[in-house]
């Protein structure tokens, strides 16, 4: 989904990301405090948010325009794995419930 994402969203989300693995890699007298981890834990979070809702966007966006074509994925139409084609198939269901004859004889 990197595609769907401009890099001026990516950029921040990779800079954070490359922050906290570099002080996560620090041990002994150079490590990081459990505050500051914290801290770029949630700067993290906020813009990988930030990154989610861009894509989010870009997929509704995609899909109002009608760009995706049919079998895409949700965003391409009604051939999507458990999308309602209007046909009833299921008209011969039947609930029921199993009963294992030991279980009843046991009580």
């Amino acid at each position: 989904n990197g595609d769907k994402v401009p890099d001026d969203t990516k950029k921040p989300v990779t800079e954070a990301l490359d922050d906290l693995k570099a002080a996560l890699a620090k041990t002994g007298d150079d490590a990081v405090s459990a505050s500051d981890l914290n801290d770029k834990v949630t700067k993290l979070n906020e813009v990988s948010q930030a990154m989610g809702s861009a894509m989010y966007a870009a997929a509704q966006a995609e899909q109002q325009a009608g760009e995706g074509a049919p079998g895409e994925g949700p965003a391409g139409g009604t051939d999507a794995p458990g999308a309602d084609s209007g046909k009833a198939e299921d008209d011969d269901v039947v609930d029921a419930e199993v009963v294992d004859d030991d279980d009843q004889s046991k009580k």
